[in-house]
C-alpha cells in the first residue's frame, strides 16, 4: 500500500493505550515518556498508510508495545485526537503521539 490520492495525510495523530501492570517494570526502569516514545514508534509503523479519524479503535500487535521475544498481549487503542480532523492517512510525515490511561 501508499500514497492514497483524494485522503488528507495526518499532520498528527494522538493514540491512547491502557497502561498496564505488565507495563510497570519497563516503565520504571525507563520512565513513562521514555516508553511511551518507543511505542510511538513502533505504533508509527503498524499504522503506517492506514485511514485513520478521531474515535477510530483497534488492537496493536504484541510487537508493538513488547518488542523483543517477550510473551505480551495484544494491547487496545483509541485514537483521541488527529491534526487536521476527518479521514486522514498515516505517512513517514505524520508525527504519533501515546497517551497512557492507568487501567480501571
Amino acid at each position: 500500500m501508499g500514497r492514497l490520492e483524494g485522503i488528507p495525510e495526518a499532520k498528527e495523530i494522538t493514540v491512547k493505550i491502557e497502561k498496564t501492570k505488565w507495563m510497570d517494570r519497563d516503565i520504571s526502569d525507563h520512565g513513562e515518556q521514555v516508553f511511551a516514545e518507543s511505542v510511538a514508534r513502533r505504533a508509527k509503523e503498524f499504522l503506517m498508510w492506514k485511514i485513520l479519524a478521531e474515535e477510530h479503535v483497534g488492537v496493536f500487535a504484541k510487537e508493538v508495545v513488547w518488542e523483543g521475544d517477550v510473551v505480551g498481549l495484544p494491547t487496545h487503542y483509541k485514537v483521541v485526537a488527529t491534526e487536521p480532523k476527518g479521514d486522514l492517512q498515516v505517512t513517514p510525515r505524520t508525527h504519533v503521539l501515546i497517551l497512557m490511561q492507568s487501567a480501571k
